[in-house]
């Protein structure tokens, strides 16, 4: 009788019903326990390996740059073994453009970001020497590529020399250049004074790809840059790691591996460095520069002495802050007793912030990691400014996960890049996966449940509402209080971030008609403020 029932439905009442289910699935998803709940998420790629690393808004969409070597599914115009990968996907979460960048040989990619012009600015390293990459000087150079708004190659240039140049990040400068930290063990080319084995090498280039300049940093040991950032007194803030005691490096080492920090004053000097760790292997990988002149690093230790008073096993993520001039005010370490690798850190609006990576843990700090022993979730976790841990969650399935780059998206969501290695739809991986055996881009839209509610100040309280909801053609936007209030502002967003509608309810006007006749059938947030009181919602529309 079910059966035939349903079988009998017409087609407006079962896509209502569909709709329906799906309005539940969204709206229901902050009762779930865990911080971040998955809004959606979708695997892209082709049948060999193709992974995440960077995402960033476009025009009708968004951008996803990573490595891929497949050319089939998503991806064509593959060079050869592994290239560059930029992929456009519009609000429905669709891929619109494919485009890959490189040559015959291995050419990997590190970092994307977006340019003052609009434009974006693509990073790697090539092994290649023909197909889009021009004037290699052996081995591998860094790689720099230049696009404009719709991903148009503006220009493209190596740096480097005759032995391997490999890029490990890449930063826009407030010039509009571009400054770019790793590791050479070139004596020639664009590089110069090398002190032995690798260097430290940092170069600085203008918006139309001109090197300005260039510098090693290092001994006679190994010595590699992992980021560098400008600072508002012209100079340079640089991290690494190095294993030297002589040339360059001058501070108190405390064995192994140390993480290395470096001030450069307006004209390159050395103005003063800093070691710090333990008697293990210590790093940095990111510096953010702080508005009152201290310096906030993340790192990745393996030590437990020395600086590291706070370490539970193999591998931890490693956080610190030191004062203008260096000195370490405090570190902290998250993770739990096998390797944790983080990846990025990344301040959020509310001041907070989010650091992710991978990791085999599933104690200490680490909670519900999905994979089998010896493989990687995804690992994201928050923390405050002064590095307390606010909470941490895994994402993955069976085997490896990672995570390469977060964006703050409004509406309390994250937009989670990276890449999963789980093909049979297990955990928390429910995407078509498109090569079994293989990895595939891995994007997620989560939405950050430890910040709903209403913020009330001491004078008053409201709430805006939404109704109906679901709803088709309009939505009314009202609130209920005993004061007349002025200049409650409405933003509403849909999944992916982008801004649909914003308005500003008149004075002593407490509902405002909003005309959705012409908005596509999905989910929507909306937020609102006055003053310090905010609030957020969430609208289905659906077309029936």
């Amino acid at each position: 009788m079910l059966l035939g029932s349903i079988i009998n439905l017409d087609f407006k009442s079962f896509k209502k019903i569909l709709l329906i289910s799906i309005l539940f699935f969204y709206l229901g998803f902050n009762t779930l326990g865990q911080p971040l709940q998955i809004i959606w998420q979708r695997c892209y790629g082709g049948s060999d390996d193709d992974f995440g690393l960077s995402v960033l808004p476009s025009s009708s969409g968004y951008y996803l740059f990573g490595q891929t070597s497949s050319n089939d599914g998503d991806v064509n115009g593959n060079h050869g073994s592994a290239d560059f990968w930029l992929l456009g996907i519009d609000s429905s979460t669709n891929p619109v453009s494919t485009k890959c960048f490189g040559g015959s040989g291995l050419d990997g990619a590190i970092q994307m970001k977006s340019c003052p012009d609009g434009g974006y600015i693509l990073s790697g390293e090539p092994w290649s020497t023909n197909g889009d990459v021009t004037n290699n000087h052996g081995g591998c150079d860094y790689w720099l590529i230049k696009t404009d708004n719709e991903a148009n190659v503006q220009w493209q240039k190596c740096f480097g020399g005759s032995c391997n140049d490999e890029i490990l990040n890449l930063q826009v400068t407030s010039d509009s250049g571009f400054l770019c930290s790793g590791v050479s063990c070139s004596t020639d080319g664009d590089v110069t004074g090398n002190h032995g084995l690798n260097d430290l090498w940092v170069i600085k280039v203008d918006k139309n790809g001109n090197l300005k300049w260039e510098k090693s940093l290092g001994g006679s040991s190994q010595d590699v840059g992992t980021c560098a950032a400008e600072i508002n007194d012209g100079g340079v803030i640089i991290g690494g790691l190095t294993e030297s005691n002589d040339g360059d490096v001058n501070c108190q080492q405390h064995g192994g591996y140390d993480a290395w920090m470096v001030k450069l004053d307006s004209l390159r000097n050395i103005e003063w460095q800093k070691c710090y760790g333990g008697s293990n292997t210590d790093a940095i990988i990111q510096i953010l520069p702080q508005d009152d002149g201290s310096y906030l690093f993340l790192g990745k230790t393996d030590s437990y002495d020395g600086d590291i008073t706070d370490q539970h096993g193999a591998g931890d993520f490693w956080v610190g802050k030191t004062d203008h001039w260096g000195n370490l005010l405090w570190n902290h370490c998250y993770g739990g007793t096998e390797y944790d690798d983080p990846l990025f850190i990344k301040r959020l609006s509310d001041g907070k912030f989010i650091i992710g990576g991978q990791t085999k843990s599933n104690n200490g700090d680490v909670t519900n990691n999905h994979s089998f022993t010896g493989y990687t979730d995804m690992w994201i976790i928050k923390i405050t400014s002064d590095g307390d841990l606010i909470w941490e969650q895994c994402f993955g399935g069976t085997f490896n996960e990672f995570m390469s780059d977060a964006i703050e998206i409004p509406g309390n969501r994250l937009l989670l890049i990276g890449a999963t290695n789980t093909s049979d739809n297990t955990g928390d991986v429910q995407c078509v996966h498109h090569g079994p055996g293989t990895y595939d881009n891995w994007l997620l839209m989560a939405y950050d449940s430890t910040t709903v509610g209403i913020k009330e100040n001491s004078n008053f309280s409201f709430r805006i509402i939404a109704s109906p909801n679901p709803a088709d053609d309009y939505v009314k936007f009202s609130y209920k209080s005993q004061e007349s209030l002025f200049g409650i502002e409405i933003k509403v967003a849909n999944q992916l971030g982008q801004i649909v509608k914003e308005v500003t309810l008149p004075s002593a006007i407490n509902e405002l008609t909003w005309d959705t006749s012409k908005i596509p059938s999905g989910i929507y947030y909306y937020y609102y403020r006055l003053g310090n009181t905010n609030g957020t919602g969430k609208i289905a529309i659906m077309k029936l």
